[in-house]
């Protein structure tokens, strides 16, 4: 289980055998599981603690903190799924039923385990334990999975990405004021308000 630590790829995972701490820019949606240990997410003010064999969905569009605590005696592992942009326009442009927008959710939404997200993560888990990184044909098939097993266990989490996926940018003003504590470039806060 080594390292893999390209947070924007569609598929990575990570392993810490202490404790830490980043700052996250949300630009894709997220499922994470956290396979040993705890990761508490902070954002929008909003905290919520993950524990091990939990998933949760990280919202795009904004900045949070993650805080990864080993356990006693293993480290942090956790596994992540990226819904890129790209990804989520094909997704869109050819589902056959329809989506409902989603309410709006905030930074992060606890996902309940079940038996099919159970399975799509075990086999990420596999490759990961392996130091295997599946090429993008076999990560898309993932994501594709995963988006499916979303649309039957959790619609409100598929609208959520349907409704900022298609929907305008936001308030720049607002948007500033809300996350101004975290240590971004000019740069980043126009990328994630959907600005050049």
């Amino acid at each position: 289980y080594n390292q893999h630590e390209k947070s924007q790829d569609e598929f990575y995972y990570a392993i810490y055998p202490k404790l830490r701490q980043r700052e996250l820019y949300e630009k894709h949606f997220k499922i994470i599981k956290v396979v040993s240990g705890i990761a508490v997410l902070s954002g929008n003010n909003r905290q919520v603690a993950v524990r091990a064999g939990e998933f949760v969905f990280v919202n795009r569009g904004g900045f949070s903190r993650i805080r990864m605590y080993p356990d006693k005696n293993c480290p942090f592992k956790m596994l992540c799924l990226n819904f890129t942009d790209k990804f989520l326009g094909k997704y869109i442009q050819h589902v056959i039923r329809p989506m409902a927008a989603g309410a709006g959710i905030e930074a992060f939404e606890p996902i309940r385990s079940n038996v099919m997200m159970e399975a799509l993560f075990s086999s990420l888990n596999l490759y990961a334990r392996h130091h295997i990184h599946p090429d993008k044909t076999l990560t898309g098939l993932k994501l594709q999975e995963c988006v499916h097993i979303l649309s039957l266990h959790e619609p409100h989490l598929l609208g959520e990405m349907y409704r900022k996926q298609s929907g305008g940018r936001l308030n720049l003003e607002g948007f500033m004021n809300a996350n101004y504590m975290y240590n971004a470039p000019l740069e980043r806060f126009a990328e994630l308000s959907g600005r050049s």
